[in-house]
């Protein structure tokens, strides 16, 4: 079973909000949406999707997240799953649109995932934002970036557009990366802020030189398990309707 929650921008506030959570298990999609769906009068629910208490099923991935993934058949398909680190062969859409955040240009959905907990680390791996606006020396930093070296980040508390912007930067030189996508900080800050110094940690997992800037780098964040934190436990993100999951 694979699990994402689809989270929408609202284009007044600027704010995102969790409004559905789609879940894969073998070839059957079930989609159920979740009390972010209430949090702004904006939100339209998706085509033929109207009901927030009806739990949707389908063998084919809705075509809002279908039409976020590179076909198959296009011949930049198996460098884009490279610069990804995923296996071609097991390929799992969801895993694909977690990694990327399905992002569009042209709309304002991402796609996020529950963390990996590995070794009583909870572990989110994401592509830095920003790369595209750097200037010649701080690309030149990326280029030379190796996999699972340490970046030092702070909390970027001016930025005129998040105030709880995370900016990445490499640890020797200072020099300032990218940042951390602006749907993942909320988590991110819960877990660094309610830590000790060294708890949380941000790693380069994948440098991809030949790739455009949005999939230049994957970073991973690594966090200690807490007792008293449990991921996306935000009232948006809890189902809308009572949702029974199928046993077995």
């Amino acid at each position: 079973m694979n699990s994402v929650y689809i989270l929408w921008q609202d284009q007044v506030t600027t704010l995102w909000h969790p409004v559905a959570k789609l879940t894969r298990e073998r070839d059957l999609y079930r989609l159920n949406y979740t009390r972010g769906a209430n949090a702004s009068n904006n939100f339209t629910p998706f085509p033929n999707m109207d009901n927030l208490d009806k739990v949707y099923e389908s063998h084919e991935l809705l075509p809002i997240l279908q039409n976020r993934i590179l076909p198959k058949s296009r011949p930049e398909f198996k460098d884009l799953i490279s610069w990804l680190d995923l296996d071609p062969v097991e390929f799992d859409p969801l895993d694909y649109l977690s990694i990327t955040g399905g992002v569009r240009k042209t709309d304002n959905y991402r796609i996020l995932k529950l963390p990996d907990l590995i070794d009583g680390k909870y572990i989110y791996d994401f592509l830095i934002s920003g790369i595209h606006y750097l200037n010649d020396d701080a690309k030149c930093v990326i280029e030379n970036l190796k996999e699972g070296e340490e970046l030092q980040y702070y909390f970027e508390t001016n930025n005129p557009v998040d105030k709880r912007a995370i900016a990445l930067t490499e640890k020797k030189s200072g020099c300032f990366i990218g940042y951390c996508p602006r749907y993942l900080v909320r988590d991110f800050r819960k877990l660094i802020e309610g830590g000790e110094d060294g708890d949380s940690i941000f790693r380069i997992k994948k440098v991809n030189s030949k790739a455009p800037a949005s999939y230049r780098v994957i970073c991973s964040f690594e966090s200690l398990e807490r007792k008293d934190y449990k991921p996306l436990m935000f009232d948006e993100y809890m189902a809308h309707t009572i949702v029974h999951e199928p046993k077995g």
